[in-house]
């Protein structure tokens, strides 16, 4: 009779499985060798991290048996399980394997702040910041608009938002940072802009008396609004001028009516 060659005993291979990261795709080939060279069948009954799984139940004959774990971890840590083997014939072999799944990174995200208020006409300057993520980092508005007059700019994880404002009131707008890990943050934020203008005021009220015929003078102030003034006298003793421009204004001349006038400028 011919002599009854043995089965080769089943042996998994695989000693160490790579290393992940939860959230992050993950595949590793477990791979053994033996057994009948047929009907081979992994499983693992427990142990392994939510997310992944086997992919298949063997492939593959006496000379090299193979089954992917495959998947996306939702958890991280050290997960040991065991993983079996069996063929057609019942035999079987077993092995303890760990996959060390790391920590996902902190997500980016925007530094919570309140913007100072600024003023039109006035230069104004805030920075926001953003956290954790992995660089470069890039910033954009995702809805609504900055003040007219500012504009932002972006080094690393901050944004300067500068300029002059040229309107008042009150602006809001959402900005978005996105990281190089396909991370993303988005936050409100508002800029109260105070009008600065201060309407021309005439500081002057009363004016010198004077007299026919006598050489008479007066300068006439103003305050706040935008200079340079522009003068105009529309009613006033008749001899009298005012300069157009500069401040102060001066009432000059001579006198050539006697009474009490109400003098308007503009």
């Amino acid at each position: 009779d011919d002599p009854v060659i043995p089965t080769p005993e089943i042996v998994i291979e695989t000693e160490n499985l790579p290393a992940g990261q939860q959230g992050e795709d993950y595949s590793a080939t477990i791979m053994a060798v033996g057994g009948s060279g047929s009907g081979y069948k992994f499983a693992i009954n427990s142990g392994l991290p939510s997310g992944i799984f086997l992919t298949s139940a063997g492939t593959g004959d006496a000379s090299g048996v193979t089954t992917i774990l495959d998947g996306r971890p939702t958890v991280n840590g050290r997960f040991t399980f065991t993983v079996r083997l069996t063929d057609v014939e019942g035999n079987e072999g077993t092995k303890e394997l760990s996959i060390e799944l790391a920590e996902p990174p902190p997500v980016v995200e925007i530094v919570p702040v309140d913007l100072p208020e600024g003023s039109t006409e006035n230069p104004y300057t805030a920075q926001v910041m953003a956290m954790n993520g992995t660089g470069p980092y890039s910033w954009s508005i995702a809805s609504g608009a900055l003040p007219p007059g500012l504009e932002f700019t972006t080094e690393g994880m901050a944004t300067t938002i500068s300029g002059t404002p040229l309107d008042f009131g009150a602006f809001d707008f959402t900005l978005r940072v996105s990281d190089a890990a396909g991370g993303r943050s988005e936050l409100g934020f508002t800029i109260i802009v105070q009008d600065n203008f201060i309407p021309l005021e005439l500081v002057t009220t009363d004016l010198p008396d004077g007299a026919v015929d006598v050489p008479y003078t007066a300068d006439i102030v103003a305050t706040n609004g935008e200079q340079p003034y522009t003068w105009t006298l529309i009613d006033g003793p008749p001899g009298l001028e005012l300069t157009a421009e500069g401040s102060p204004a001066v009432l000059s001349g001579t006198p050539t009516q006697r009474g009490n006038f109400t003098i308007q400028i503009e």
